[in-house]
Order: structure tokens, then sequence, then C-alpha cells
């Protein structure tokens, strides 16, 4: 059973049900003295539709959304038939399915289907009604009859409208899709989110839909994923990357950036390497950090960097008292704690001592003891106790002959602390 034949029962139907029911009502008013006769009907070229409602313009709205209906139903019917007799697949699915669902939600959910745009009672070839009065429950109520024009021409056209609009928001899905595992700037996901939110606007169709939520769930959380990786240190700056995903990652956001160990801080943005500028405050003890944090769709990202303020130079002092150590009846270990404050490693090259009431000097050369680290490292020396006679408690004095791998040259300390004998 084509349409045609379909819609001529369905107004057959309604015209019996009128009759059986003129017994009991009365027309009072009428646009014309005769109803046209065109009511009911459909051909090639117009169709009719109808609709009641308490008020004469409710059932010039209801009439609108049927009109509506009925192109999107014919389109759908025609779309059926073309595949069924082609043989052929459009590149997307369920294309009935997502007009069928427009026609049952059509006062809402239709604005994005061309074809109907310009759909106006003023384009109606012909209209009538009647105002009619129920005896039974004393009330009026009218009926609205319209004769639009929808030609094969624009039936084809709009099935023409249809396949391109829907095939372009397939695509556009399916690039959206792509660009989530591909794209490196962090302002693409706003952009992204907003195309989502349109296509989820018109997809009516089940895979599509659930396509669409899922990626733009992704999108959205995809920020709470930003990582960042510390690059390398140097004088003064920190090297930094944003990575998501496992890829590197830009962003135009300028992050907020804090510290209490360093002044003049500034964030330099070079390709997809990010680098913090800044003058090194030294406070002895303390851990030296900065923290950046960007606020990124709504999640915050943050990061503290460790720094070192002494990088590249020595920082080395005597930490403590040094301690004598009696090994046998002629060794005397000496220990001596060395604080390094900064990471970088430095070698301990001479050593220079002078012990309280001991007149000889002590000199250690070519000692090339190196140590690593930001701690407290123990430097061990010997001297022969059969020779000199140490008091069980002094003072020492001394010079450390000290460098580093990251300059040429070499830094003298000189220290006096008390000393004791074990």
């Amino acid at each position: 059973m084509n349409m045609r034949r379909l819609f001529l029962m369905v107004f057959a139907l309604l015209t019996l049900s009128i009759v059986c029911l003129a017994q009991k009502e009365k027309v009072v008013e009428r646009s014309t003295k005769k109803a046209p006769e065109w009511i009911g009907t459909s051909n090639t070229d117009y169709f009719s539709v109808s609709a009641t409602a308490e008020t004469l313009d409710k059932a010039k709205d209801q009439c609108l959304i049927e009109i509506r209906q009925h192109i999107i139903t014919s389109i759908a019917v025609n779309i059926t038939s073309s595949e069924s007799l082609n043989q052929t697949m459009f590149s997307t699915n369920d294309v009935t399915s997502v007009l069928t669902q427009y026609s049952s939600e059509v006062g809402t959910r239709s604005a994005n289907l061309p074809f109907l745009s310009g759909i106006s009672l003023s384009n109606a070839k012909d209209v009538y009604w009647e105002r009619r009065f129920v005896k039974e429950d004393k009330r009026y109520y009218y009926v609205y009859h319209v004769y639009y024009p929808f030609s094969e021409f624009q039936r084809t056209t709009a099935i023409a409208q249809f396949r391109k609009m829907d095939s372009e928001y397939e695509n556009k899905l399916i690039e959206l899709e792509k660009n989530y595992r591909e794209f490196t700037n962090l302002d693409y996901i706003r952009e992204a989110i907003a195309e989502i939110k349109g296509l989820m606007g018109y997809f009516f169709d089940s895979a599509r839909a659930t396509r669409a939520a899922a990626l733009f769930n992704a999108y959205r959380d995809c920020a709470a994923d930003v990582v960042i990786e510390e690059g390398e240190h140097s004088i003064k700056q920190i090297k930094y990357t944003l990575s998501l995903h496992g890829r590197t990652v830009t962003t135009s956001q300028k992050p907020v950036v804090r510290s209490n160990y360093a002044d003049n801080i500034k964030v330099i943005s070079n390709g997809d390497v990010n680098i913090i500028k800044f003058e090194p405050v030294a406070i002895a003890g303390e851990e030296h950090t900065i923290e950046i944090k960007y606020l990124l769709e709504g999640r915050t990202l943050s990061y503290n960097f460790l720094f070192d303020p002494y990088y590249g130079k020595c920082a080395v002092s005597v930490a403590s008292a040094v301690r004598l150590t009696a090994l046998n009846d002629s060794i005397m270990q000496v220990r001596i704690e060395l604080k390094s404050e900064s990471q970088t490693p430095f070698t301990v090259k001479e050593v220079q001592l002078s012990f309280e009431n001991v007149e000889s000097m002590f000199f250690y050369d070519n000692l090339n003891k190196t140590f690593e680290g930001r701690n407290t490292h123990s430097l061990l020396l010997y001297v022969n106790k059969n020779n000199y006679k140490f008091n069980n408690n002094g003072i020492i004095t001394g010079v450390l002959k000290i460098s580093t791998e990251l300059h040429s040259g070499f830094e003298l300390y000189e220290f006096k602390v008390p000393y004791s004998i074990n």
C-alpha cells in the first residue's frame, strides 16, 4: 500500500466519523459557503491536512505541525523506497529512523532540517475552516483544513538536502573523533565541545547519538588527564611541557606562578616547551619550590618544581664539630661533616688543617673526593698521632679547596670549629 492510498483511507474514515457526529454538532460559522472538494485529498503536487482545536489559532498551529509531519514522512518513505530499488546505502545508517523521530518531535526538534524552514500558511494553495457547536457539551471548537503544495520536484530537492546535511553531520562527527586522538592545542577542547553539542541536537539514531555523547564526555573530561612533565634545570630557569595521553600539547593560557623562594618569575613559551625564568632566593635548610597552576576547562592543574638555588655553585660548609677517633695506636681518623645546600656535585681536591696546641700543619693533596646531592657528607682524613700530642678537646681551623663539574677552577672555604677525641 503506497503512501497516497493510505492517506486517502485515513481521510475517508475521518469523513465518515464527521457524518456520524453531524447530528450532534452544528456548523455555526465557516470561511466559505461550501466546503472545498480538496479536503482529504492528495496528489503529486498538493496534499491536505486537517486539525481541530478550541481556538482558530491553535488549529492553525496544529495544521503547521501536520504539514511538517507529512513532508518528513513523505521524504522518509521516498528514501526507503529508493534504497530498496537501487540496493545502495548512504554513508549514514538509520536515516528513516532519524526522520521518524523528527516526525514525532517535529514541534521542537525539526528546525535543523532545511526543507522545513520556509513552511507557512501563507504558502498554502487554499484553506478552509469551520466553527462548530457541540450540543451535548454546549461547547465550540474549530476545524481547520489546509491544501498545501509539495511537488515531486520539491520532494526530490528536500531528499537531496537531507542527504547532504546528514552526510555533513556524519563527516563532522568522524573528524571530531579523529581530532580527539591527535589535537595538540588544549584551546581546541572548547571548540570541539561546542561542535559536538550541535551534533547531539541533530542525531536521533541511537548509534550516532551514543557516539556523540561519548565523544562529548571524552573531550569534557580530557583536561583532567593533562600532566606537567618536568624538563631540564639550568641556571635560573626550569623547562617543562604539558602532556595529554602521551603527546605534547600546548595552550594559550598563562599559568599562575608563585614562590617564596624566587623573584622576578615569568613563564615563556618556546614552541611546545615552557621555560620558567627566575631569580632564586636562597634560604638555608629549606626546600626551594616554584608552583605553577593552570585552570583548564574548569579543572585545576598544578605542579611544584623543586629547584636548587645554588645550582652551578658550591654551597658547602662544615656542619658540626670535627670528631677524632683513634683507630689503633698510631692512626687517628678525622671526620669532617660537610653540609651541601646544592644538588651540584662537588670535589674536595685539597685540605689544610691546623689543630689548637699542635704546632704542625696538616696538608692533604690530590684527594679528589667527590660528593653529590643536597645532604651532609662525611670527609674522612687520617693523621699519625704518635708524632703529635692532641688535646681531648680544642679548636680546629682549616681550608677546603673545592671544585664543581659546572665550573672550571676552584673555590677555597675556610672554617673554624671545635673538635673532640672520641
